[in-house]
């Protein structure tokens, strides 16, 4: 398989996945578990990650309360890194506008604006 059709097995494979997790996934660790590979096999959405935050606070160990939510504080964190760094490639490729393609100043309706402003201030 080339990587087009793997991509577009794993997107298959995801699309089953998703709603088996969403509603029958068990409880506590294997819930949670099994939402972050979901997450980690780029499908996140929010309610993908409600669910799992809802599943790390359900499970009762401190300690693994704890790993759960760091484990989840790190996918959002790579998510929102993800998110930056496609807006920043999409700022870097906007096409610029050539220096003599410039918007125009209206500088005589400045001008005028200036004018009835100082006319209305000094009545």
């Amino acid at each position: 398989m080339n990587k087009d059709e793997l991509i577009a097995l794993r997107e298959r494979l995801l699309a089953e996945i998703t709603p088996l997790v969403i509603e029958n996934a068990g409880d506590g660790v294997d819930r949670f578990s099994l939402l972050l590979r979901v997450i980690q096999g780029g499908h996140a959405t929010s309610q993908i990650y409600a669910k799992a935050f809802e599943s790390a606070n359900s499970i009762d160990q401190s300690p693994d309360r704890l790993e759960a939510l760091l484990a989840l504080l790190d996918e959002v964190e790579v998510d929102i890194d993800s998110d930056s760094d496609k807006a920043d490639q999409s700022v870097e490729e906007a096409p610029q506008a050539a220096p003599d393609q410039q918007p125009e100043h209206h500088d005589q309706q400045d001008n005028d604006q200036d004018q009835n402003h100082e006319q209305h201030h000094d009545q």
